[in-house]
């Protein structure tokens, strides 16, 4: 079979006889085995030793008659001996399978094509092998689905698991934190009962030493309550990292699962998988409280806080008849209108990431938390000066001891001083180094906060600064960095233009500018896109490319932009770029077919009948007939005639032949 080597043999066997012809579906599988012969070099000498039949038995099969499951098994592992070819050998298997059964559920009979004209029989054969090209393409359609719903059904485990430890660690963190506060209660009783028993005259000894007895108890319960209450929340936050992980990748799935169905022609489907659960598939998931809507979810969380805070005042009226209940409800009712944090209060302090903080800094820190934490004014002028006047480390060091005082909003806004007080070489390493700290600990989403109130609200100048000093990185430049410079968009029209006139300056591009430029296309209006690209093209002609790159694909959203552009600086920079765009699933190009049929006001109707021409004229011929079929369906629905969109390119269509007259 294979050579010693593990190579593929390269020696011409014997040719293969005429195909049986029992049916066109054991033709297709006969010649996919002779592919696999042919392409690994075996000989029938080397299928006898690996299927144990005779050579006209093995010679029988090759032609389409008495095919069995064995037989193509074995041919095909026989075939994938090689090393190169090994790989594929799981693939082949599952195709030579696949086909097998289509052939024994359908019986198709092959065309008798020897009283037609050789023309006609040359036309007929390429069609046939065309067509099994296509099945074998849906075939591996069918085996990505198949593997992608697999993974829809991991990813239902995962949520499952994650929800039921999520479940049972925000109960146990319920328990263990009134626990923590009852005992608290104990060790500040038995501390006064010690201290009053130490000044009685005379003291009471035995007392005293019940009460040390007593007391080194309860604070060690108190310890231990601590550490278990720590160790949960810690699992209660990794138990939600891994939810919500799980829902990305599930919505992700099922989205690249839809694509994989319109291109196989399924009904669209909504659970995890379209396959029936073997007996180690999860069961369903019940739905999530808050469903996967996030504006249903921040509803209903509005009104459970409302809830949660309507039974604690009942609860502490209950308690304490003349006690101020005001600030429960006021937490509800104002929760849209504070500064949110960024991480929990008992997470790693600043020092998990320095590591070096001198005691003086500690100390400075501690006194000073308490007394903004006591005024808690978001607008107390020493958050300025302390983020201009220490060191960054300080600052964030005081931010952390403030989110451990429950003062959010201060933390919050000394950090968003500390973003604008920093020359842009000290804020870009002290973003990175944030953002490289990943989310669990919250670092992650601090930098993102920092670097989206640096591009927002500092001159343009410093931005540019920043994104020279990022763009050092490379490559290896954070996500979340590179996402984040969008942000920039959304600045004043003479911002941008002044951040991107410096950042076109010169042939090298980062990945920083591409996010720019992308953020710009979708945010900016149509005719201050423009407008950008008639400043910029002084500077940089290629800016009309840049930003036709920075388009979605295809930029069905978009068309008014490229109508737009293509008024302005013509067809030229368009048109070597616009066969790589206009591709998608026949719903996708219907509907881009429809926004260029739409009536364009004077001038852009001259340009948009010529993108028109253009792009009507690359889908035509990038597009095979079932799809579009598909399209016609579609712009039908949308109220388009499909005759009418396509009669001026009917010369573009394949022209089938007549059928020839009968004898």
């Amino acid at each position: 079979m294979a050579g010693a080597a593990g190579q593929p043999r390269t020696r011409p066997g014997r040719k293969f006889g005429p195909l049986r012809d029992r049916s066109q579906e054991y033709n297709a599988l006969a010649r996919f085995l002779r592919t696999r012969v042919q392409e690994a070099g075996v000989t029938v000498s080397d299928l006898v030793t690996a299927t144990g039949l005779q050579k006209s038995a093995i010679s029988e099969r090759l032609a389409g008659d008495k095919l069995d499951a064995e037989f193509v098994d074995a041919v095909v592992v026989a075939c994938t001996e090689a090393r190169e070819l090994l790989p594929r050998r799981a693939r082949l298997r599952a195709q030579g399978a696949e086909l097998l059964r289509i052939a024994r559920e359908r019986a198709n009979p092959v065309p008798d094509l020897t009283r037609h004209p050789p023309a006609v029989r040359n036309t007929a054969i390429a069609a046939m092998e065309s067509a099994q090209r296509a099945q074998e393409e849906l075939l591996d359609v069918y085996r990505d689905l198949t593997r992608k719903n697999d993974e829809l059904e991991a990813l239902t485990r995962v949520q499952q698991q994650s929800r039921l430890a999520l479940g049972e660690a925000t109960s146990l963190s319920s328990t263990l934190s009134t626990w923590v506060i009852i005992l608290a209660n104990e060790v500040e009783q038995l501390s006064l009962e010690r201290e009053l028993t130490i000044t009685a005259e005379p003291p009471d000894l035995a007392r005293l030493a019940d009460v040390d007895a007593e007391l080194a108890t309860i604070t060690a319960r108190h310890g231990r309550t601590a550490t278990a209450l720590a160790r949960t929340e810690q699992d209660r936050r990794l138990a939600a990292e891994l939810l919500a992980e799980a829902l990305t990748r599930t919505r992700r799935a099922r989205a690249e699962r839809q694509n994989l169905q319109v291109a196989a022609a399924l009904p669209m489907t909504n659970g995890t998988s379209s396959h029936p659960p073997d007996g180690t598939a999860p069961a369903p998931l019940p739905p999530a409280p808050f469903g996967d809507d996030i504006d249903m979810a921040l509803e209903r969380a509005e009104a459970v806080s409302r809830r949660i805070a309507d039974r604690l005042s009942q609860a502490l009226t209950t308690l304490d008849p003349g006690a101020e209940t005001s600030p429960l409800r006021e937490s509800a009712d104002n929760a849209d209108n504070a500064v949110t944090s960024t991480e929990s209060a008992d997470n790693v302090l600043w020092w998990d990431l320095v590591a070096d903080v001198p005691t003086p800094s500690f100390s400075w820190a501690e006194r000073t938390a308490i007394a903004l934490a006591q005024d808690r004014d978001p607008h107390d002028r020493r958050l300025t000066e302390i983020a201009r006047d220490r060191p960054a480390r300080d600052a964030l060091l005081l931010a952390d001891l403030l989110q451990e005082r429950r003062w959010q909003e201060g933390a919050a806004r000394l950090r968003i001083a500390v973003a604008l007080a920093l020359e842009p070489g000290a804020l870009a390493p002290l973003i990175l180094a944030l953002v490289k700290r990943g989310r669990f600990m919250g670092r992650a989403q601090q930098g993102a906060q920092m670097l989206h109130v640096a591009l927002l609200t500092r001159p343009p100048e410093d931005v540019v600064a920043l994104h020279e000093v990022m763009a050092q990185v490379g490559d290896e430049l954070p996500r979340t960095v590179r996402e984040g410079f969008g942000v920039a968009a959304r600045r004043p029209y003479q911002d941008v233009l002044v951040m991107v006139r410096e950042l076109i300056d010169g042939t090298a591009r980062h990945a920083v500018d591409s996010v720019l430029f992308e953020a710009i296309v979708r945010n900016r209006r149509p005719a201050e896109v423009v407008a950008l690209v008639d400043e910029l093209r002084e500077v940089d002609e290629s800016i009309p490319f840049v930003l036709f790159m920075a388009l979605p694909r295809p930029p069905v959203e978009h068309t008014e932009l490229l109508v737009r552009l293509w008024n302005a600086v013509g067809p030229g920079p368009f048109r070597e770029m616009l066969p790589g765009a206009y591709r998608g699933s026949s719903a996708q190009v219907a509907d881009q077919i429809a926004e260029l049929h739409q009536a364009w006001p004077p001038p852009l109707s001259v340009a948009a009948a010529a993108l028109r021409d253009e792009i009507m004229k690359l889908i035509i011929r990038g597009t095979t007939l079932d799809m579009l079929e598909g399209i016609e369906n579609r712009l039908e629905r949308l109220g388009l005639s499909a005759d009418t969109v396509f009669a001026p390119y009917a010369e573009l269509f394949p022209r089938v032949p007549a059928p020839p007259a009968a004898p």
